[in-house]
């Protein structure tokens, strides 16, 4: 090969070799995303139309309306009711009071509908919805006739654009003895904008895409949502031969009977994992059943404390179970049948 032309392709080598390392040192967990005031015991609201305080007309029962249907699909709350649902035991004068605004009527006029325990009310402050813009440049360019003579050409370029911006306010008010509490309150925004010579999204589509995303942003301050966060298996789920010095672990995958050194299996995981359910397992390679079997609960304190949550086995008690000497493994698992991470050690004589 060419000494120029390796010279020029090593590098790209090397970063196709980077780029494949790192892909594979990262894991996916399959996690929920908890609101922050979240409580079990909260588990039948009402959503009620949202008030308009915008140009676009319906824009607040449109969003309303889409929130509900999607909280009643998540499985959040046990029951979730829409207008059409409160128009079942309200007259339409004491559906109105329930959705105008004043938290204390709301409450009033919403003890007739059994169950229900909160209000998810709100207001679309802002709907712009532009019509499509035009921005337009000019070029020159020297053009030789058919003589030699050389022309200045102008040539007009034309960027379209359009786009949409949603914000609105959202409140979850309790239904208390005591009279309503708010619960958890949020502003929310949506921006959507597309441009070029032939833009790929319509104006109509901008507006279809804000929508989306106020609604998106509102399921993530009062629903529970799935999400994929990415974490380092090695710094997520290892095992270490003792708790961490001058803020290094002394990690191993190796361990021995004959010494005393006990196998600290450490999980450690990012605040947005709290609430979750993860199961650990322990296992001898290439086994068809469990060792032992954990179930953790990652909590607040977990995941302040610098050592996480540890799980620690004497190397001769587990060799002892799992039929002696060998390679064992660590399984994390989330909410799916298959491993999330798993780690393998050595159990040596």
């Amino acid at each position: 090969m060419n000494s120029s032309l390796r010279i020029k392709i090593a590098p790209l080598l090397m970063a196709l070799i980077a780029i494949t390392a790192m892909s594979g040192c990262t894991r996916d967990l399959h996690i929920v995303k908890y609101p922050i005031f979240w409580d079990h015991s909260l588990r039948n609201i009402a959503v009620t139309p949202f008030q308009n305080a915008t140009q676009m007309p319906y824009i607040g029962t449109q969003v309303s309306s889409d929130l509900a249907t999607q909280l009643q699909i998540s499985g959040s709350y046990d029951a979730v009711y829409d207008r059409a649902q409160l128009a079942q035991h309200l007259s339409e004068q004491e559906l109105q009071i329930a959705c105008g605004g004043d938290p204390n009527q709301a409450a009033a006029a919403m003890s007739k509908v059994p169950r229900v325990q909160a209000i998810l009310s709100g207001v679309v402050t802002t709907c712009n919805w532009p019509h499509t813009r035009r921005d337009t440049t000019v070029t020159t360019e020297r053009v030789r006739g058919r003589r030699g003579r050389i022309h200045i050409r102008h040539i007009e370029h034309h960027v379209y654009t359009n786009e949409a911006e949603i914000k609105a306010n959202a409140s979850l008010v309790r239904i208390t003895p005591s009279g309503p509490q708010t619960v958890h309150a949020a502003p929310v925004h949506a921006y959507v904008k597309s441009e070029g010579e032939i833009p790929e999204l319509t104006r109509d589509a901008c507006l279809t895409a804000a929508r989306e995303q106020i609604l998106q942003a509102l399921l993530n301050e009062f629903a529970i949502t799935p999400m994929t966060i990415r974490v380092e298996p090695s710094e997520t789920f290892f095992t270490a031969a003792g708790q961490p010095y001058a803020g290094k672990w002394p990690k191993s995958k190796k361990f021995s009977i004959s010494q005393d050194r006990d196998i600290v299996l450490t999980l450690i995981l990012p605040k947005i994992c709290e609430r979750n359910k993860f199961t650990i397992t322990v296992s001898r390679k290439d086994a068809l059943s469990d060792l032992i079997n954990y179930e953790v609960f990652w909590t607040n304190e977990m995941t302040t404390s610098p050592a996480g949550k540890q799980f620690v086995f004497n190397p001769a008690e587990l060799a002892k179970t799992g039929g002696g000497p060998g390679d064992y493994v660590f399984r994390l698992y989330t909410s799916r049948p298959t491993p999330d991470i798993e780690h393998k050690i050595k159990i040596e004589p």
